[in-house]
């Protein structure tokens, strides 16, 4: 809602916020969509392999019937972000603090 202004004012903070909360409640599509919107807002205080880090934590907690969708949807993300070797060693690690 927050994210594209449906039915609200658009504020992607709130819509960080929110996708946040939903991470802390293990909630692996909220996982995929702060990765997404992290790309799209381009936050100042964000970073790449946070980013690349929400998305690889989504697909490790996905449901068997989630997961190839939030595979796709982060391959995606992946090749718009081209991560090197260093970047991604780095998403692995913020993927594991989650």
């Amino acid at each position: 809602m927050h994210e594209e202004g449906y039915g609200v004012h658009m504020d992607q903070l709130t819509a960080y916020s929110f996708y946040l909360q939903g991470v802390k409640g293990n909630y692996p599509k909220a996982g995929k969509n702060i990765a997404q919107l992290i790309i799209k807002a381009r936050f100042p205080w964000s970073s790449k392999h946070a980013a690349l880090g929400y998305c690889i934590w989504a697909v490790r907690n996905a449901s068997e019937t989630e997961k190839t969708g939030f595979q796709e949807d982060c391959e995606k993300l992946v090749t718009e972000v081209n991560p090197d070797a260093d970047m991604r060693a780095r998403a692995e690690r913020f993927a594991d603090q989650l």
